[in-house]
């Protein structure tokens, strides 16, 4: 359990512990069901429960559609919700929604920046802003008329979900970035002559971007709070300063940090990540299927994902966010599955790929609670060297007591006998009818 405490001068929330460990994924609209149909969606869910998932990820997308009927079928599989949902872009970054005043200073719409010459049609990169100003081109000390609409649809739909304890909110943003390096790249000096919003030397400006920015986490929190003052809230790519990865929101918006980490199958790229910063107590972003290293979709081994689970446990990580989610993005439903198992052997039950299991004794009574330590991450590598990882994804735990018995022994022995005569068999019925196809026999 883990709880942080931030200050700043952005309104004040009440921090929660987040549950650790805690597993969930990107889920589906319950108002717009999968297209393999709900049922088998739902088994995919009782599976990922059996695994180790600790939370079920759902979206809603019009907040007046009845989903009562899906969510008692999630609420009855026995775990908490994960409310997911990317404020800012149904109504903010619509170029068409707009507040009904501009700024005097560049008659631009008040959501955006009040900076001279500013156009928020014409970035760095034309073809970022084609058709509509780039995400960054919205101006976080904005909370008005538009922002507003954004806050009723996240109340709506956490009404709907009927958010509550033990649950957690998941937030997506993606439209506000680092100033210095995001915003100022795709609108150069938009708040460095910013005659009104911001002023003083740049540091001071880019930490008043930075309150405001936070201010519009803290709104987002605000809501969910009044919905389950002891649900948790996490914000995608929310980053400690330290992170080697970009950040879409600013250290201190969630009750813990939720870097992206999309570096598979690169495992040497994933460890050197990891040594860069410490992860202790994060939630961060995986993918079965997306590469950010490449920007492509791509299919790796399961071992891969496996040791990311255990390197992610090592660092004393809280958890992970899994994006795509099941049935999403054309990734084959077994292959999910089968990463899915492999996350959870690594990260849950500590399954190194690159170490043998364990030969462990019957256990008759229960499984143990699961303590998960936060450990400093090391300063060294991890992976092992010149180990090439199996096809395999699942090798069975031996469970044997430590005293021979030579009649078990002879026992077993014969049935390997046994079964070797099976396979030469078959072996050999394969080859004559292959002999008689090609006209030999």
């Amino acid at each position: 359990m883990v709880v942080f405490f931030f200050f700043s001068g952005a309104p004040a929330v009440t921090a929660v512990v987040l549950p650790s460990p805690s597993l969930t994924f990107w889920g589906p609209y319950l108002d717009s069901a999968p297209a393999v149909g709900w049922p088998e969606y739902l088994k995919v869910v009782r599976q990922m429960k059996a695994d180790g998932f600790t939370h079920i990820g759902v979206r809603v997308w019009n907040p007046q559609t009845d989903v009562a009927s899906q969510l008692a079928d999630l609420r009855a599989i026995d775990l908490p919700l994960a409310f997911i949902s990317s404020p800012g872009h149904r109504f903010l970054a619509n170029p068409a929604e707009l507040d009904p005043a501009n700024h005097v200073s560049n008659n631009q719409n008040l959501k955006y920046f009040d900076t001279p010459g500013f156009d928020p049609y014409q970035c760095r990169v034309p073809t970022d802003c084609p058709t509509g100003p780039h995400v960054t081109a919205h101006d976080p000390a904005y909370a008005g008329v538009v922002w507003q609409k954004e806050l009723d649809l996240v109340s709506a739909s956490l009404d709907r979900v009927g958010l509550r304890s033990g649950d957690v909110a998941i937030f997506d943003t993606e439209i506000w970035a680092e100033p210095e390096t995001a915003v100022e790249w795709y609108y150069p000096r938009v708040i460095l002559d910013s005659p009104g919003r911001y002023q003083g030397a740049p540091a001071e400006r880019y930490a008043a971007y930075r309150s405001n920015w936070l201010a519009r986490a803290r709104d987002l929190v605000a809501i969910v709070r009044r919905q389950a003052a002891a649900a948790p809230v996490l914000f995608y790519a929310e980053n400690q300063s330290t992170f080697p990865t970009f950040g879409w929101m600013p250290a201190g918006s969630g009750d813990a940090p939720a870097p992206e980490f999309y570096w598979l199958p690169d495992l040497g790229l994933v460890d050197s990540k990891l040594v860069a910063a410490s992860w202790s107590a994060t939630y961060p972003w995986v993918s079965f299927s997306f590469s950010a290293a490449t920007w492509k979709t791509e299919v790796w081994d399961p071992t891969k994902t496996q040791k990311l689970g255990w390197l992610l446990r090592t660092a004393g990580a809280g958890g992970a966010i899994v994006y795509p989610g099941p049935f999403d993005h054309n990734v084959p439903i077994n292959a999910f599955l089968a990463h899915a198992k492999a996350l959870t052997d690594g990260f849950l039950r500590g399954f190194d790929p690159d170490a043998p299991r364990p030969i462990l004794a019957p256990d008759t009574t229960t499984t143990p609670p699961l303590v998960i330590n936060p450990v400093a991450t090391p300063a060294v590598s991890r992976i092992a060297p010149n180990v090439t990882p199996s096809a395999v994804t699942d090798v069975p735990v031996l469970i044997e007591t430590l005293t021979p018995d030579t009649t078990q022994i002879a026992a077993l022995q014969a049935r390997v006998i046994e079964l070797m005569k099976i396979l030469v068999n078959l072996l050999k019925q394969k080859l004559n009818r292959l002999l008689i196809l090609r006209g030999l026999r």
